[in-house]
């Protein structure tokens, strides 16, 4: 997890004293918002006061928090919040200020913590505005959204090695369990069959892989197929097959639709220890 070269990210526990910087980290996440609103300087200190108090006060709501400060080379940057519930951790926040966003550290921690939560036989959820451009982040890492705030959605992650899903027929599949990165980057531009019903499927291509791992111990990579257009766009689980690589139910969550066709990706997030 680093930002560049000379910049070792680690991990320490929030403490009282961490209050100016936690401020100084919301202002920043909210910069470009109030800088659209057009306030004067004292606007945006009082507004920015008031809902910073409200959001400290709304996350001391959540049990059994962990709250830890993110360090570049020793200097606070950021903050991860976790509030581990029976079935799964909440995560309540995760933020870096402006000049270290972009680099792949929020990605690895989110897969540290997924990491954790495979182990431990638990779901990850969050909540993330609707304009928030890091559902594209939590997309990719693996999360789905599974309902609709008006404001915000809820999105969950579950482990593709424990959890049971079922596709849209409602017959039990198990995921796609025994193929890595290697496997499918071979077989780029090669067709797959995905069985749409009892009675229907579809033809489509893999057109990419790409390799998303964090660690070596954890498998992170996204597969990304082109279906004819008139495919439906329905993230759910699929059966697909493969002349060279055979069968297997995937996860599939349709992301673009232009003239070439639909697009669909799915990502596999899962200790690599575990699939080999």
């Amino acid at each position: 997890m680093r930002k560049n070269d000379s910049d070792a990210i680690t991990l320490r526990q929030a403490e009282p004293n961490d209050e100016a910087f936690l401020y100084r980290l919301y202002a920043s996440v909210r910069a470009e918002e109030m800088a659209a609103w057009g306030w004067d300087s004292a606007q945006q200190e009082a507004f920015l006061g008031l809902q910073f108090r409200g959001q400290q006060a709304h996350y001391r709501e959540y049990p059994n928090t962990d709250h830890q400060i993110i360090l570049a080379d020793g200097r606070p940057i950021g903050r991860i919040l976790v509030s581990d519930l029976k079935d799964e951790f909440r995560l309540v926040d995760i933020a870096l200020l402006s000049e270290y966003r972009n680099a792949g550290i929020g990605a690895a921690l989110i897969g540290e913590l997924l990491r954790r939560a495979a182990q431990a036989g638990k779901a990850v959820r969050l909540h993330v505005e609707k304009t928030n451009g890091a559902q594209r982040l939590y997309q990719r890492l693996g999360f789905r959204h599974v309902s609709d705030t008006g404001s915000h959605y809820l999105m969950e992650w579950l482990d593709c090695e424990v959890a049971t899903k079922k596709n849209r027929s409602g017959e039990s599949l198990p995921m796609l369990d025994t193929l890595h990165y290697e496997d499918f980057a071979s077989h780029i531009n090669s067709r797959f069959r995905a069985q749409l019903s009892a009675d229907s499927t579809m033809e489509m291509t893999l057109i990419n892989v790409e390799d998303k791992s964090p660690s070596p111990r954890q498998e992170q990579f996204v597969l990304t197929f082109l279906a004819p257009r008139e495919a439906p766009p329905l993230q759910g689980l699929y059966q697909l097959q493969h002349e060279q690589l055979g069968g297997g139910a995937v996860f599939l969550v349709p992301i673009a639709r232009d003239e070439n066709g639909l697009t669909y990706e799915a990502v596999f997030n899962r200790n690599r220890a575990a699939t080999q």
